[in-house]
């Protein structure tokens, strides 16, 4: 925050999500699994993030903690390095609402299971470009109507999780490029898929 290089930047304590979004960083939620201290050897925190659609605190690695007047987290990855710190065990609250509800919910829509190939677009607006992968299909008139080639997408993250209409309860999911988290399945309004790839 400090260098000016967060999404977050002249956004907090202000609304930028949607309200029912609310994020921790927990290392001690029973569905992580991270280590209970950072790669300066600090015991990590469970820190509020955002609190329903407002970001509330920050993580601090000991040099940033002491530049900007803090304490530290627990967020620091081992020195030497020059990336200073990052939430690295995200839990988001998720909601209630099943898959086959979303999908009956939905007149017209996208069904993706997996999102792979995920990369920055605009680090400071939060766009990343990507593609889905192993079972995309159709949403037509509340059920499933058949499968889809695959997309790619460019969209901010601010803005999906600006317009996510329900969730399901948050599961551990991790990918192949990203590390674990505590997520759940979203069913997201102007979702910006860009192309069809050619596979």
């Amino acid at each position: 925050m400090a260098d000016q290089r967060s999404c977050f930047n002249k956004r907090m304590g202000k609304q930028v999500l949607g309200k029912n979004i609310t994020i921790y960083d927990d290392d001690y939620h029973p569905l992580q699994s991270g280590p209970p201290f950072d790669g300066e050897g600090i015991p990590r925190q469970k820190i509020l993030l955002v609190d329903k659609g407002v970001p509330t605190n920050l993580v601090y690695s000991r040099a940033t903690a002491k530049k900007m007047k803090a304490k530290a987290t627990g967020h620091g990855f081992s020195l030497p390095n020059d990336m200073g710190e990052a939430p690295m065990n995200l839990v988001f609250s998720g909601g209630d609402s099943s898959i086959d509800e979303m999908v009956r919910s939905t007149e017209r829509g996208i069904l993706v299971t997996r999102l792979w190939y995920i990369r920055d677009v605009d680090p400071y607006e939060k766009v990343l470009t990507g593609m889905t992968r192993d079972g995309t299909f159709l949403v037509q008139d509340g059920k499933l109507a058949g499968g889809l080639r695959n997309f790619r997408f460019n969209q901010g993250i601010l803005e999906m999780l600006s317009n996510v209409e329900m969730m399901g309860p948050a599961v551990r999911a991790a990918g192949e490029e990203s590390f674990e988290m505590v997520v759940p399945p979203m069913k997201v309004r102007n979702f910006q898929f860009s192309e069809v790839t050619k596979f």
